[in-house]
């Protein structure tokens, strides 16, 4: 079920769980040796050079080893494998985008039989360019949407149209058959709630229409607290919870079911009075003074919280997520569905500040397209860092910081049906990479501190935020970072012990900072770390506790990096790679 707004799921509680109490006794100085991982994550770097043209995979696969692992008191560097890609990308510059909704054809290009002399040099082929032809490239189909498809903003318009008319029938057919009112007299200083008419329309993966929808909504805004309403709060599932469910659905082939409930909200009752004014169009001529008096929950009520569900499907290597379709969407109704692609979201040489060029003149628009891309973040961990940044001008946007988010949805045009994949092939561990940007936030200081987390080969909890307080040290930073990435690993150890999943090893954190690792083994308090919060330093405990280990990774190998700073294009696209962005 849909909705016109961009919220963020609510969190639900996990009940808590004491592990076992096994003392990890070690040297001061001198990190322990861990074990190795068992799994490998799957990466697909791409190789140098822009990828604008729409990426499908089609071939198997391929593994690649999890990053070195070292012990703190050794440094050998090794070699990163990859994998390749089979198919060759096409350069932006050599491509063109048809117009929307136009055919494309290939021209066939005439070979000479005698030399051509160009530049000096002597040849017998005809080039494109010399030619004047130019290759056509064939846009995904979404692109072919019609975008002049209108949904009606009022009543009135829409009952000049005999399909909304038969549409709107439909929907007040239903709130009468699960007997969602009652027509009664208005009550004296009865708050009446105003109604009105919404339409949508419904659109398939691939554009076409599936069939509109009109749909009777109460005018919530109007509601009283304490009168009409006293409780708001939903549990709405995390994202998380969805991705863990999903993986462990895929790593045991469980079946998968996605189900679309109609009149979902009118399963639910109201147990405040609630009264409404009859909907436009469908005034009882025996009673038009009468009120509706809710008996069931309407969108629009503040009883009737909602959320909006990506797309997910099977394919050879698990489970792939993605929001293609949403990303179309956006393009289109930002006007950017034309725009030339981007490789990266974001310039590795922009620094965005408050203060960077004169205020945007339309605020509500840069609002709009940062909570559409915050919502898409959901299932497209590469953009997170740019979203994030973006998110911190909400107050006072300008010139510069609307075309960092342009820049966003260049990206997004090369990248449209890119996903999550989650796979099949996996064993059950946990695994994080932890990393900061130590003062990354030209006007604050501020640090910004990243994780991924991995359940077997599949990215399930990702997170790229600010730090609340500026860390006198980048060993702090990165400490601190650690203690946000261990609370929410622990919090997914808990959600799996209770849906009776339960990890063979220890959930290893993977660090490239040695400093902030001393500091998670090492109980003594030093000069230099006598002012971090006491609540930072319960790392050590679960880490003596043997309840989480710690590991030393490169920053080269470092998966989180991508989450705390702009990279260059290279090596963007390698990290987005690892990350199961394909």
């Amino acid at each position: 079920m849909g909705c016109n707004s961009y919220r963020l799921p609510q969190s639900i509680g996990c009940s808590n769980f004491v592990s076992s109490t096994r003392v990890l006794f070690y040297a001061p100085t001198r990190v322990a040796s861990c074990p190795p991982l068992p799994p490998t994550l799957p990466t697909h770097a791409h190789p140098s050079g822009s990828t604008c043209s729409p990426h499908v995979p089609s071939s198997p696969v391929v593994a690649a080893s999890l990053p070195p692992t070292h012990d703190v008191s050794s440094h050998a560097s090794t070699s990163f494998a990859t994998a390749p890609v089979d198919a060759p990308t096409v350069p932006c510059s050599s491509v063109e985008a048809p117009a929307v909704g136009s055919s494309t054809s290939s021209t066939a290009t005439s070979s000479s039989s005698h030399a051509v002399s160009h530049g000096g040099r002597t040849h017998t082929m005809v080039t494109r360019s010399q030619d004047g032809t130019r290759k056509i490239r064939v846009l995904p189909s979404l692109l072919a949407t019609d975008y002049a498809l209108h949904e009606p903003k009022t009543f009135k318009e829409a009952s000049e149209d005999p399909n909304w008319c038969t549409a709107m029938a439909e929907e007040f057919s239903a709130l009468l058959r699960n007997n969602t009112w009652s027509l009664v007299p208005c009550p004296p200083d009865a708050n009446v709630v105003g109604s009105k008419w919404v339409y949508r329309i419904k659109q398939k993966v691939d554009g076409s229409v599936e069939r509109l929808k009109a749909r009777l909504v109460a005018q919530g805004y109007t509601q009283q607290p304490g009168i009409d309403y006293d409780e708001t709060f939903s549990p709405v599932v995390k994202p998380i919870t969805i991705r863990v469910v999903l993986s462990l659905a895929v790593m045991r082939s469980w079946p998968i079911h996605q189900l679309d409930v109609k009149n979902a909200f009118l399963n639910g009752t109201l147990s405040e009075t609630v009264y409404m004014s009859q909907p436009p169009g469908f005034i009882d001529s025996a009673h038009p003074d009468y009120v509706c008096k809710l008996h069931r929950a309407l969108y629009g009520l503040k009883q009737a919280p909602r959320a909006w569900f990506h797309s997910a499907h099977f394919n050879a290597t698990g489970l792939f997520l993605s929001q293609s379709k949403y990303v179309a969407d956006l393009l289109a109704k930002s006007g950017m569905h034309d725009c030339k692609p981007a490789s990266t979201p974001l310039s590795s040489k922009m620094k965005l500040m408050v203060d960077d060029g004169a205020l945007y003149h339309d605020p509500s628009l840069y609002h709009s397209l940062v909570g559409a891309l915050h919502y898409l973040t959901f299932t497209r961990p590469d953009i997170a860092f740019a979203v994030g940044q973006v998110c911190q001008f909400m107050h006072k946007p300008t010139t510069s910081h609307f075309q960092a988010v342009k820049r966003i949805l260049r990206y997004l045009k090369g990248t449209m049906d890119y996903g999550l994949q989650l796979y099949h092939h996996s064993l059950l561990s946990l695994h994080m990479f932890t990393d900061a940007d130590w003062a990354g936030c030209v006007d604050t200081r501020q640090s910004v501190s990243s994780y991924c987390l991995f359940l077997g080969n599949s990215l399930i909890s990702w997170s790229s935020k600010k730090q609340h307080t500026v860390a006198r040290s980048s060993a702090e930073a990165e400490y601190r970072a650690l203690a946000n990435a261990t609370a929410e690993v622990l919090w997914v150890r808990q959600l799996l012990f209770e849906l009776y999943t339960f990890l063979p090893t220890a959930p290893v954190l993977f660090c490239d900072n040695l400093s902030a690792i001393y500091l998670s083994l090492n109980p003594i308090q030093h000069q230099r770390s006598k002012h971090i919060e006491i609540d930072i330093h319960f790392v050590r405990e679960k880490i003596a506790y043997g309840i989480l280990s710690i590991r030393h990774v490169s920053s080269y190998f470092q998966r989180a990096d991508v989450l705390t700073k702009a990279l260059s294009m290279p090596l963007f696209h390698t990290q987005r790679a690892n990350l199961n962005v394909i």
